[in-house]
């Protein structure tokens, strides 16, 4: 029995003084650490972000550029580009393969409203005729947003036309 008091006694360990000014040091210097990580996933989230809408602005780019390319004429009459101003453009072009009619694209810029973000809408009316002589409805029958979360780019403090 002695000798299990005397190897109780030697036994050396902590006081819970000791032990309350460890866990304190050790959150000292993990909170810190978190703090890195925290901003870290922050930054992280916010490249992601913005990568996202550069990829989105290019195919939106593209497109566009892809479209106003394919442009045509219609007969000797009507130019390509029949209408533009500041926000739209109105061109014909043709995207197939020649067994379609040429289309009438009007690309819009819409400036933020009613809680939506800035967009780029793309009207597409179909030709009904045979080429040159074709007719185009006053509805488009397609209808789409290429790009939302569109700003105007500023010069200056100028609004600049959505194509030049």
């Amino acid at each position: 029995m002695r000798a299990l008091g005397g190897r109780l006694r030697s036994q050396s360990g902590m006081t819970l003084i000791e032990l309350m000014i460890g866990m304190s040091i050790g959150l000292v210097v993990t909170y810190p650490s978190f703090a890195v990580l925290d901003r870290a996933t922050t930054a992280s989230n916010e490249i992601a972000d913005r990568q996202d809408a550069i990829q989105r602005g290019r195919q939106a780019m593209d497109l566009m550029t892809r479209q106003l390319r394919s442009q045509v004429c219609l007969g000797e009459t009507a130019e390509p580009i029949s209408y533009g101003d500041a926000t739209t453009i109105t061109f014909y072009a043709d995207l197939s393969d020649g067994s379609e009619p040429v289309a009438r694209h009007t690309l819009t810029f819409l400036p933020p409203s009613g809680g939506l973000p800035g967009r780029i809408r793309e009207d597409v009316f179909a030709g009904v005729g045979q080429y040159p002589d074709l007719e185009f409805g006053a509805t488009p029958p397609r209808s789409r947003i290429l790009l939302s979360g569109a700003e105007r780019v500023e010069s200056g403090g100028q609004p600049q036309p959505l194509v030049r």
